[in-house]
């Protein structure tokens, strides 16, 4: 019922979207075209932004998981350092060498990931779609139907054709 009320217009060129609204009360119509201009305002960027979103979370997850893990591996490291600090035996270095090393790994995941972290908050930024309302809505001043003019047209027109048609079946009797 509404559907033919409300009517919503792209111009692929331009990008401008049109829309337009027919109800018997003039502040209805104004009313329903901004509710339908705010909800296809957030429906578009939802829809535009949405997979950029769904990549930050699964990032943001993942760098919190990878900042948990450095963690736990610099309080490894601290824990052996302090345990062995005045040992010197080869297998002392060689642990020492392999904490160091998996937490220098565990930085560089880290590191990356607040990178990727960035990055991705950037690209939600740019996907989100900026709209600008050229006219705003407004309460129409005059009634767009019935077109007036146009009726007195058709009822002038068939007035006379039916007024020449009864003189001319006059006259013929």
């Amino acid at each position: 019922k509404y559907k033919n009320r409300i009517n919503v217009s792209v111009d692929t060129k331009t990008g401008i979207i049109t829309i337009a609204t027919e109800m018997p009360d003039p502040y209805a119509a104004a009313k329903v075209t901004d509710l339908v201009v705010k909800k296809l305002t957030s429906e578009v960027t939802n829809y535009k932004v949405e997979k950029a979103r769904v990549n930050l979370e699964f990032i943001r997850e993942r760098y919190l998981e990878a900042e948990k893990e450095y963690g736990v591996k610099q309080k490894q490291l601290a824990r052996f350092t302090d345990r062995n600090r005045n040992l010197t035996s080869s297998l002392v270095q060689t642990e020492y060498q392999r904490l160091q090393n998996e937490m220098n790994i565990a930085f560089e995941v880290y590191k990356g990931l607040a990178t990727q972290l960035e990055q991705a908050k950037i690209k939600v930024k740019e996907e989100t779609p900026v709209f600008t309302v050229l006219e705003p809505v407004k309460v129409p001043v005059e009634k767009s139907r019935p077109k007036r003019a146009f009726i007195l047209l058709v009822c002038s027109f068939i007035g006379g054709l039916l007024s020449v048609g009864v003189v001319l079946i006059r006259f013929l009797k």
